[in-house]
């Protein structure tokens, strides 16, 4: 967050300042909450009114992936809490793209959704947290901003030693979506906060993104210098 140094401790000595920064500290939590609590939603739905359509290999999954969505709450709610208690976050552990990838689209119908990942980006070990807020955050825009039944394009592949990563939906360029893409500072309300919590945490990370229209439609396209 903007409002808050890299050490964790709260900037301003005023009233306002520390307002200012609990309130964009909630307003960014509500945002990230909403995503892996419709996850959950949709895990328990199939696991509770769906038992005999699920195999027990599908069924494992479906509880393996539910147990995920609620580890990453439990993260959420722990790295707020450490804001409050202007505590540094907890370190974000390296994993494979290709773990954090499946946490972070398992709330999109099979239907709509496409998933390329070559081999050197699947192994490449990522910030576990950091990198599913990306990818959480870009997936959602995508499917409230694209058509209803659009389908959503995941893709990530190695280039040059770093790490590109390219969702693409079916609908159109907007400038609220570019002006959301150069924010510098978090905007007033609700509105473009996941993508200026992307922008803020790709350029943390010294990478790049940027939106761009293609011939199935908007790309927003994000690359990652190699830790």
């Amino acid at each position: 967050m903007p409002s808050t140094p890299e050490n964790g401790s709260p900037v301003g000595n005023g009233v306002s300042a520390d307002l200012g920064t609990h309130s964009l500290m909630l307003r960014t939590l509500c945002h990230e909450l909403r995503s892996p609590i419709e996850s959950l939603r949709a895990l328990t739905r199939a696991l509770a009114d769906e038992p005999g359509a699920l195999d027990p290999a599908r069924r494992q999954d479906v509880a393996v992936l539910a147990h995920q969505q609620a580890t990453y709450l439990e993260s959420l709610w722990r790295r707020a809490t450490s804001v409050l208690q202007s505590l540094a976050e907890p370190v974000d552990q390296p994993v494979p793209l290709a773990d954090v990838l499946l946490v972070a689209v398992a709330s999109v119908a099979a239907p709509r959704l496409m998933v390329r990942l070559s081999n050197g980006a699947s192994r490449r070990l990522v910030p576990a947290h950091r990198v599913r807020q990306i990818l959480v955050n870009l997936v959602d825009n995508a499917l409230r901003h694209g058509p209803t039944e659009g389908r959503v394009r995941v893709s990530a592949t190695v280039r040059a030693d770093n790490l590109v990563l390219v969702v693409t939906d079916e609908g159109r360029t907007c400038r609220p979506l570019l002006d959301a893409l150069r924010r510098t500072t978090p905007p007033p309300g609700m509105s473009g906060l996941g993508l200026w919590i992307v922008r803020h945490l790709v350029t943390a990370d010294g990478g790049t993104i940027t939106a761009s229209r293609n011939d199935r439609g908007v790309a927003v396209r994000v690359v990652l210098p190699a830790p």
